[in-house]
């Protein structure tokens, strides 16, 4: 199964990291049955200290496996106990660990994490005291996973922050809480424009969700906002700009997702596996006859 990232982590991040050769050791030890504590875990991840690097990601999948209340339990001291060190990388670590024992990476359970409620009361004064960037990105990012839709309206306070990291969490927030919230919809049209190319693809994509059963947010601000972008210069969001019309049936947006189409040669191609999840999502929001 391929590893989730990490807030702010992937292409474009910065300098390619060292081997990961720590993360070949923690995936074959969970493929032999080999337990390893979160503290010789987290040991691993510390060499470098990267969040971008394998040996970081590697650990924090094996810990989050299983999504236990002592794994959380463990997590959160972590984190208490770098806040009061002024240890960033372990409370980056910490905090990731908590936002990772959320993503359900065991196969075996697929119920609510008993800790839920917990992590959300731990998480919740965080996006109001966290400086660092990276471990802000991670705060709102578990926040979200764990909150109900009600609370989660808090991280909108971060939709301006300098960092375009933070406010690309923020607009990946939004699917949950564009119904109903007025407010969510007049920061995300203000996040369509952001500067960073990969937050207003990030607020586009946020646009193409179906909210209730077949059912769509559609304005005619949020329209004008779309059809803005069909020229972008951004590739993906160009796309999504597209997708999120098309979705809503204006054929502004079906002309460039069938230009788009027709640059696909292969499932490798940029675009391709975006394009068939947006027809999945035509199909489900095509009434039945």
């Amino acid at each position: 199964m391929p590893r989730p990232r990490a807030p702010g982590a992937g292409p474009g991040a910065g300098s390619v990291p060292p081997p990961a050769h720590r993360a070949v050791v923690t995936d074959l030890e969970a493929k032999l049955g080999i337990d390893r504590t979160p503290d010789e875990l987290m040991a691993r991840a510390l060499v470098h200290a990267d969040p971008r690097h394998d040996d970081w990601l590697a650990s924090l999948c094996r810990i989050a496996q299983p999504e236990s209340q002592e794994r959380f339990d463990w997590a959160r001291a972590i984190a208490e106990e770098a806040e009061n060190a002024g240890d960033l990388a372990r409370r980056r670590f910490a905090l990731d660990a908590i936002n990772f024992l959320g993503f359900g990476l065991n196969p075996d359970h697929d119920e609510v994490p008993p800790f839920s409620g917990e992590a959300a009361r731990f998480l919740r004064p965080r996006l109001d005291t966290e400086q660092d960037p990276y471990a802000l990105r991670t705060v709102i990012a578990a926040f979200g996973g764990y909150c109900s839709r009600e609370e989660l309206q808090v991280v909108l306070a971060h939709a301006g922050h300098p960092d375009p990291g933070v406010r690309r969490c923020v607009a990946q927030a939004f699917p949950s809480l564009l119904a109903g919230h007025p407010e969510a919809l007049a920061a995300l049209l203000r996040l369509v424009d952001d500067p960073d190319p990969a937050t207003r693809a990030s607020a586009l994509h946020s646009l193409t969700y179906p909210f209730g059963t077949r059912v769509l947010l559609d304005t005619p601000a949020l329209r004008t906002a779309l059809a803005a972008h069909l020229t972008d210069p951004h590739f993906d969001a160009r796309l999504e700009a597209a997708a999120a019309l098309d979705l809503r049936g204006d054929g502004r947006g079906t002309a460039v997702v069938e230009e788009i189409r027709r640059g696909v040669k292969n499932r490798g191609s940029r675009g391709a596996v975006r394009l068939e999840i947006h027809h999945d999502m035509l199909r489900a929001l095509t009434p039945r006859t």
